[in-house]
């Protein structure tokens, strides 16, 4: 994938990409709109990410620069009998369509992958610019849920 002056790709997520990602999910930026508001301890994230990748099923890519440094992740998770998908960023990325090209690359690999289950993403009251990403690509605002987006 290639973005004017950004060469990176997506690829599965692996245990050494744990401080990368924990640096992407404290952007200040990304915590305004994530569910989880606080800075993250290492101690916090490493717990978390040692369950999430030992939690079957789950699908979590990571979009990484020329040396590998981490740009972005997205996952899916099946919660409560449906998939979940979750999205971030580095600031550096938004606003120049890197969201909606990674959401679709990751919906086709799954789809090549046989997954064909209903895919909900949770976005926060107030995060427009979430909204119009996943109403793009094809997601349904439920009704009565202005924060429920679903696939």
């Amino acid at each position: 994938m290639v973005f004017p002056g950004i060469s990176c790709h997506l690829r599965e997520v692996r245990k050494e990409d744990s401080t990368g990602i924990l640096a992407l999910a404290n952007q200040a930026s990304v915590r305004r709109w994530s569910f989880t508001s606080h800075e993250i301890s290492m101690q916090e994230h490493s717990n978390w990410f040692s369950r999430r990748i030992s939690n079957h099923p789950l699908w979590f890519y990571v979009l990484c620069g020329k040396a590998e440094e981490i740009l972005g992740y997205i996952r899916f998770e099946r919660v409560n009998g449906f998939c979940t998908v979750s999205l971030a960023l580095d600031e550096s990325l938004r606003g120049k369509g890197v969201g909606s090209r990674v959401l679709g690359m990751a919906l086709q690999k799954l789809s090549n992958e046989g997954f064909n289950e209903e895919v909900h993403a949770h976005v926060k009251h107030g995060n427009l610019a979430s909204e119009r990403l996943f109403a793009k690509a094809g997601f349904v605002l439920e009704p009565g849920l202005s924060y429920d987006l679903v696939n």
